[in-house]
């Protein structure tokens, strides 16, 4: 992975490109009512604890044209690579947990954010085991026994899915317990593919234990991964997790698999939610070779489908 690039696109084409001049502008949105009592009392009223993330691009004068110009992003707004669904992976949080929040600690549907289990599951909720390791409080369990087995669901909010840049590895770990045939499936995906170029089940950390990642799939494998609860066989199956995370490093470099949880700072799939915006131009004729300089700025919006 080059540095001072981002790794950005569809699951019909992720590519390099340039990060924005001053890094990228990012919020987690809520929604809440702010309340003011009769008696002087107040309260806010948040029917749930889920939130969605915003970020903001803007780049001064560049290339336009070429692998990386910028063009490139309106390309990808114009829907040139397929259904704009966007996924790129965040370099503020490759050594933290690339994961959205609730696949990074799943119980937290309980607070109102969306199931991995999907619609059709219905989550069962427990504390987690005493540990000093920072897990999240809650756990969650799920009776897998009516999923078609080997598959995943539908792209959308009960799978996830992290882009791994060229020249990096990715980096695995779940915590928690399965039962029978359930498992934690993790699918290796090259651009516009119709089917994964391999599969594999997570083996399934100790929550109480210190190791964090046990799994990798470098660049050279995938240009994406695909991540949801299963089942191996037509057979019944529950899957009980507390935690989930992954990292991003240089291919060759053995990250400390071992630590406390961290929490989940990533997404899982933006749309735009701004013109992708030229906000100044200039062709230039530098030694008989044309330069075409640009400026832009745009706005990704999570949508949680």
């Amino acid at each position: 992975m080059v540095a001072s690039t981002i790794y950005f696109g569809t699951t019909q084409r992720m590519m390099t490109l340039r990060l924005p001049d001053a890094g990228m502008t990012a919020r987690q949105v809520h929604y809440a009512d702010d309340m003011q009592f009769e008696n002087g009392g107040g309260d806010v009223y948040r029917p749930s604890l889920a939130y969605h993330m915003e970020y903001d691009f803007e780049y001064g004068l560049y290339e336009a044209t070429g692998s990386q110009g910028l063009n490139n992003f309106a390309d990808f707004a114009a829907g040139l690579y397929g259904n704009p669904i966007i996924y790129f992976a965040d370099p503020m949080y490759y050594d933290v947990n690339l994961l959205p929040p609730y696949f990074a600690a799943p119980a937290l549907s309980e607070q109102g954010w969306k199931s991995i289990g999907g619609s059709t599951l219905t989550p069962t909720y427990s504390n987690t085991a005493a540990n000093t390791v920072g897990q999240p409080y809650r756990s969650v369990a799920y009776d897998v026994g009516t999923l078609t087995a080997n598959t995943l669901p539908a792209e959308g909010y009960a799978s996830a899915i992290i882009p791994i840049p060229p020249g990096m590895t990715l980096w695995l770990g779940a915590s928690g317990s399965a039962t029978g045939f359930g498992v934690v499936r993790v699918e290796s995906w090259l651009n516009a593919a119709s089917s994964p170029a391999a599969s594999t089940n997570l083996t399934l950390l100790s929550t109480t234990g210190t190791t964090r990642l046990n799994t990798s799939i470098a660049s050279t494998a995938a240009n994406y991964v695909r991540i949801g609860i299963t089942r191996s066989s037509a057979s019944a199956g529950t899957v009980t997790l507390t935690s989930m995370m992954a990292q991003l490093w240089p291919t060759g470099t053995t990250p400390t698999l071992t630590g406390n949880f961290q929490s989940g700072q990533g997404h899982n799939g933006c749309k735009f939610s701004a013109d992708v915006r030229e906000e100044k131009y200039i062709l230039r004729d530098d030694q008989g070779r044309n330069v075409h300089y640009m400026g832009l700025s745009f706005g990704l919006k999570e949508v949680i489908r």
